[in-house]
């Protein structure tokens, strides 16, 4: 199998469905999946901007060595899971058989250095791709990253051809998420970036407006809460901003939206991407969005998508903390403002126009 030099993105921040939706585009035949290769190929690309800086103008030199540089990681990526196994016609039976047994499930989600873990999992939903691919097969890579939002101009620039998948869902299940996982232990990295991204998210440019700046302020004596709803709110507006500018190439895909009609959403989102769109894929995301296994699990993508996506909706909004910021700062931010629209129908009474406040 070789891969092209075009690579397709879906971008998005973290718990926010993005396994969900690249095992479900995986199931194509025209693309091989890169699950989070910036996870441990960043440090292959020199003098490459840090994640919370906000690369707006990308230089035609940057450019070319970032689009040299990622096919290169891309080639270099262990394909034993990701691509060439699951293609094999026996092999994606044996191993659901294996992962579909909790001992062994258990065993290896203790294994925090497995390899593409996430992959991995595809059999265990009994989402992978069971056909065959020729070796001398080109395929397109398709990158499912949760560090690329400030990077969006670098990409277009660097890949004309490409088209990225800008995948949001509110954010407060995002955050509420993300804090429990976090207790646990889980979600290293995410923790590692609260440390220190706001000190470099300060010096951007991009970020010296009011409406910036005063969420900083809240990111700088607030609570992890609040820093997380601050790094979601910079990552989400800018890359939201960008897809409006450059909506042949970049596109906003709510995760409200695919849940309530998977179907003809991700048929929209396979026509976006240039991908066909067969009976295979049709049922696999019915397998994944309307079965549930009801497990408390980090990497479980099956879920019954009408009604698990507001399941944090909740009669007693109107007194969270959380959600009071997230109305305030919705008068802001066009993408919270898009997003509390995706609820109006669902919110308690006088929820969606409470007014917020910032205390902490």
């Amino acid at each position: 199998m070789k891969i092209a030099p075009n690579p397709l993105f879906l971008i998005g921040s973290q718990r926010s469905g993005t396994t969900w939706v690249a095992n479900v585009l995986n199931r194509s035949r025209e693309v091989a999946l890169f699950f989070e290769p910036l996870q441990k190929g960043l440090t292959l690309f020199q003098d490459f901007p840090e994640e919370p800086v906000h690369v707006q103008a990308p230089s035609e030199a940057l450019s070319a060595d970032f689009a040299r540089a990622f096919h290169a990681m891309l080639q270099l990526e262990e394909t034993f899971l990701n691509h060439r196994l699951v293609r094999l016609p026996k092999a994606p039976a044996v191993l659901n058989a294996v992962l579909q047994n909790p001992v062994a499930w258990a065993v290896l989600s203790k294994i925090n250095r497995l390899r593409n873990l996430q992959v991995v999992n595809q059999f265990r939903t009994r989402n992978f791709a069971s056909h065959f691919v020729p070796k001398n097969a080109v395929v397109r890579p398709l990158v499912k990253e949760t560090r690329l939002h400030l990077k969006l101009p670098l990409l277009l620039r660097a890949f004309p051809d490409t088209r990225i998948g800008v995948l949001i869902r509110h954010p407060y299940p995002v955050i509420q998420s993300a804090t429990r996982w976090m207790a646990r232990g889980s979600l290293g990295e995410l923790r590692r970036k609260l440390a220190y991204f706001f000190d470099v998210y300060e010096t951007q440019v991009s970020l010296q407006t009011p409406r910036f700046r005063q969420l900083l302020e809240l990111a700088r004596t607030g609570t992890v809460s609040d820093k997380l709803l601050a790094h979601w709110l910079i990552s989400n507006e800018l890359a939201y901003a960008f897809c409006q500018q450059h909506a042949a190439s970049a596109r906003v895909v709510f995760y409200e939206a695919l849940c309530r009609r998977p179907v003809d959403e991700f048929r929209r989102l396979f026509e976006f991407f240039g991908l066909g769109f067969d009976q295979e894929v049709r049922e696999a995301i019915l397998q994944t969005s309307v079965a549930s296994e009801g497990t408390d699990d980090l990497m479980e993508t099956r879920r019954a998508s009408q009604t698990k996506y507001k399941e944090w909706v909740t009669a007693d909004l109107q007194s969270d903390k959380l959600y009071q910021k997230i109305v305030y700062f919705s008068e802001e931010f066009e993408i919270l403002a898009q997003m509390q629209k995706h609820y109006q129908d669902v919110l308690p009474t006088g929820a969606a126009a409470t007014t917020g406040r910032l205390e902490s």
